[in-house]
């Protein structure tokens, strides 16, 4: 099967600077694999990247069929229809209802009929366990419950992997095991997860693929993905 994610050779930049140099890894559909590394060391970088917000300036990546190394800004909008992207800070609209947050994004990526609308809001919110928060302010909310509103909203268009950038780094441990554990159920459902995190506790508790940024390298634990680089498994 054709990976969902296929990256060869790729270079990353933060203006001029090199952040990680000859990344080469595929991620296939249901595959569940956190990414890891110091602060500063290209976790953020590499996302970015995927979702097209860092141009892919050398080598190739190919994201849910879309070629990043040709795309166009037009295609932008496209590709992060297919994909779900979650934040540590939530980042939802606070003037706006969680059920406004979620038919925003939905108007906003071609949904037009409202009882389409309003029955997709009402799936993905029963999905993260929050089917009686639809009328609730982001206020309202706990730091938990705003960031299962955030993952809701990431699956509205069905995506065929989830980027996460440190989910839970805002949330206490208790709350961050849930948000791990609903991570994992729509893993089950088949939804490839890439998940960076600081939480060293989660790879305890989750044997998966690991993939680590460490002195311009990303590591993996998959034993083939670093013999071109001379450098051992970690």
């Amino acid at each position: 099967m054709y990976p969902i994610i296929h990256i060869k050779g790729l270079n990353i930049y933060q203006g001029d600077k090199l952040v990680l140099k000859n990344i080469n890894f595929n991620i296939h559909r249901g595959e569940f694999i956190f990414l890891i590394g110091k602060t500063g060391s290209g976790k953020s970088s590499l996302l970015k990247t995927l979702y097209g917000e860092l141009p892919c300036r050398f080598g190739k990546v190919q994201v849910a069929e879309f070629s990043l190394h040709t795309i166009i800004p037009a295609q932008l909008p496209f590709l992060r229809r297919k994909l779900g992207i979650i934040f540590q800070d939530f980042q939802l609209l606070t003037d706006r209802t969680v059920e406004e947050n979620l038919a925003f994004v939905l108007k906003a990526t071609g949904w037009k009929q409202k009882t389409d609308i309003k029955n997709r809001v009402a799936e993905v919110l029963m999905k993260v366990g929050l089917d009686w928060a639809g009328k609730k302010m982001p206020y309202q909310l706990s730091g938990g419950e705003q960031q299962r509103t955030a993952v809701a909203r990431a699956l509205l268009n069905d995506p065929v992997v989830l980027l996460a950038d440190e989910p839970t780094g805002n949330l206490d441990p208790e709350v961050a095991n849930e948000i791990l554990n609903l991570f994992l159920e729509i893993n089950k459902a088949g939804t490839a997860v890439l998940m960076a995190t600081h939480n060293y506790d989660f790879l305890d508790k989750q044997h998966s693929r690991v993939l680590k940024c460490e002195d311009g390298y990303l590591l993996d634990t998959l034993p083939q993905a670093n013999i071109n680089l001379n450098i051992p498994n970690f």
